[in-house]
């Protein structure tokens, strides 16, 4: 049986977009003119994991249903949601639970290849803020992320360094929110209507999204930033993928056993809901993007 991955492009490269989310994006542009702008370019990326603890299953991330679910509710298909670390319930973060039977198969690569796209340019995803009057609380500013382009530089221990300045894909459209709040250093974005999700395996190239999506935000006092976005993607094309040649045993058993399990999110008339919530976590540096030519 082959190996899950072949090339740098791995199990789950994250592109952008195609989608805006938030006002019209001509007022959002307006509504920046004022204050500052803190852009990151992110330096690594992963999914993020859950842990047990006395205070129930942890995991940072969203509230994506609007709904607090225990198990066997209406809501969520009946499968329990998480806390987050500062107790907020309602967190929705399915994806968590499969990955360590995924990490015992061959998609525990996926790491290392995302890493390895970030630093060749392939992955390059680029955040602003801007109108910013101040990083602890702010009633309005504007999120916009992008997709970059190019060899970005790398810092002595094999990441993207921070400073540099890089290009905006022009093929790919940026999302746009206005109107959001910085809270106590932090920024919580809601609103997004879908994040595009190119996934490519071997031969197979699987377009995803995860919708109704959010990206959160730390602003670190050296600069750097922290932080995850979550949505909902849907387990079909995962499913599809798992009944193809192309991928590991191990691994197309694992998907076709596991996901529609703990699929969590739109439920169709049926009532099986059809998309599983997943969180990724970053880290980010401070860069700067080139102005638009005109």
């Amino acid at each position: 049986m082959g190996s899950l991955i072949s090339r740098p492009s791995g199990l789950l490269l994250l592109g952008l977009f195609a989608c805006k989310g938030g006002e019209d994006t001509g007022d959002a542009e307006k509504a920046a003119v004022t204050g500052d702008t803190y852009t990151g370019l992110l330096r690594t990326l992963t999914f993020t994991h859950s842990e047990q603890t006395a205070q129930g299953e942890v995991s940072a991330g969203f509230d994506l249903d609007g709904a607090v679910t225990a198990f066997g509710d209406e809501t969520g298909c009946g499968i329990p949601d998480m806390v987050a670390p500062d107790g907020t319930t309602g967190i929705d973060n399915n994806f968590a639970r499969l990955l360590p039977a995924l990490e015992a198969t061959e998609a525990v690569a996926v790491y290392g290849l995302i890493q390895a796209a970030i630093n060749s340019g392939e992955l390059l995803l680029i955040f602003e803020v801007s109108g910013v009057d101040s990083l602890e609380n702010d009633d309005d500013v504007t999120f916009t992320l992008h997709r970059g382009m190019g060899q970005p530089l790398l810092d002595t221990d094999d990441f993207v360094s921070a400073g540099q300045t890089l290009d905006k894909d022009p093929s790919v459209a940026p999302i746009i929110v206005s109107k959001q709040r910085i809270v106590d250093g932090t920024l919580d974005v809601r609103g997004i209507e879908s994040l595009f999700l190119p996934i490519q395996v071997f031969e197979v190239a699987l377009d995803l999204y995860a919708f109704d999506a959010g990206f959160h935000i730390d602003f670190e006092e050296d600069g750097s930033y922290t932080g995850y976005f979550a949505g909902g993607t849907p387990i079909q094309p995962f499913i599809e993928l798992s009944q193809t040649a192309a991928i590991d045993g191990a691994l197309a058993a694992t998907l076709q056993a596991v996901l529609p399990n703990l699929a969590d999110l739109a439920p169709n008339d049926a009532g099986a809901c059809q998309n599983i919530s997943v969180t990724f976590e970053y880290t980010g540096v401070p860069a700067w993007l080139y102005a638009d030519e005109g």
